[in-house]
């Protein structure tokens, strides 16, 4: 017995000598067995045909569903469009894209990132007729890349803001220095800082950055029981604890403010109360253009800096108090 023999294939003896080298059965057992998401497309870039990998990611029962679709019935619009663009390129110059990282938001609107190559297409006259394209997830790779990435800047932001502290000599200069300093440091895109008005429930900007689409002249916060009252900085005021909202368009909470909050490219929020003298006064509040941005690192953080903007106040009113 030749112990060096390959183990036998159980379904050869169905397959003659002749199907083991059609085109058909080896690019239908490339397609059925590769772990990564294979597709050709035509000039039009509409699916030909894909692998079974790409149809469970677009939750396609059968890879045959996608044929004669696009890009643009499984991703959203901005992706779908940056892969028909590279694609159009690719066939009107021949030259591939190769290795490219990309980044596509699913039907279930998760975000899926991929180590993409794409080849143009040739018939047997050597006319360009699609493209070719296999992609490998890397979405695992890329979410840890961005997680120490992000710890990274909230070590850099909390350092900006102890120095910040420090050397802040009034309410204001305070208040605006730790907004610049979470939106320059953790990338936080806007950050704000707002006071419950004396006498009323309504919430009042004290200080912001970021803001470059005035979102907060344009919104009505308050901490009371309403509907403007029941987002994330009214309930971390009303209830004394920090709130997060990664769907800033999917959850009911912000209703009252999705319309504002789509025009401004905000798609979660975090909010923490701050304290002045032992009672809740108000809250800080930070705002980011990528879903699921804020974990709980991202509100320890701002739990540090709630507790920090209290200490620093009473300081200020004392010094304050003495200079009278």
């Amino acid at each position: 017995m030749n112990t060096n023999e390959p183990p036998a294939n159980p379904d050869s003896e169905n397959i003659s000598s002749a199907d083991q080298h059609d085109p058909k059965w080896l690019l239908h057992s490339l397609l059925t067995n590769a772990q990564d998401s294979i597709y050709f497309k035509d000039r039009k870039s509409r699916f030909i045909k894909i692998s079974p990998a790409l149809a469970k990611c677009f939750g396609l029962n059968d890879p045959e569903e996608a044929v004669g679709k696009t890009d643009f019935d499984f991703h959203d619009r901005e992706h779908a469009s940056q892969f028909f663009d590279d694609e159009q390129r690719i066939m009107a110059t021949g030259v591939p894209l190769k290795n490219v990282e990309e980044c596509g938001i699913l039907p279930d609107g998760s975000e899926a990132w991929y180590s993409t190559t794409k080849v143009p297409m040739h018939d047997d006259s050597g006319t360009i007729v699609g493209v070719v394209g296999i992609s490998r997830d890397i979405t695992e790779r890329k979410l840890q890349e961005r997680h120490f990435q992000q710890v990274t800047r909230l070590y850099a932001a909390m350092s900006l803001m102890n120095q910040t502290i420090l050397r802040a000599r009034t309410r204001e200069e305070l208040f605006s220095e730790v907004c610049r300093a979470l939106v320059e440091s953790a990338h936080i895109d806007m950050a704000w800082i707002g006071l419950v008005k004396p006498g009323e429930a309504k919430v009042e900007p004290a200080a912001k950055f970021g803001d470059n689409f005035d979102y907060l002249q344009r919104v009505q916060v308050f901490c009371d029981s309403s509907p403007a009252g029941g987002g994330p900085v009214g309930t971390a005021i009303r209830e004394g604890s920090p709130q997060v909202v990664n769907d800033f368009q999917g959850n009911p909470s912000t209703a009252p403010w999705h319309e504002e909050a789509r025009a401004s490219g905000w798609k979660s929020c975090a909010s923490v109360p701050i304290r002045i003298a032992d009672k809740v006064a108000g809250a800080l509040s930070v705002y980011s253009k990528s879903s699921g941005y804020f974990s709980e690192k991202e509100v320890i953080l701002l739990k540090r800096a709630s507790a920090d903007i209290s200490s620093a106040l009473e300081t200020i009113d004392a010094l304050a108090s003495l200079r009278h």
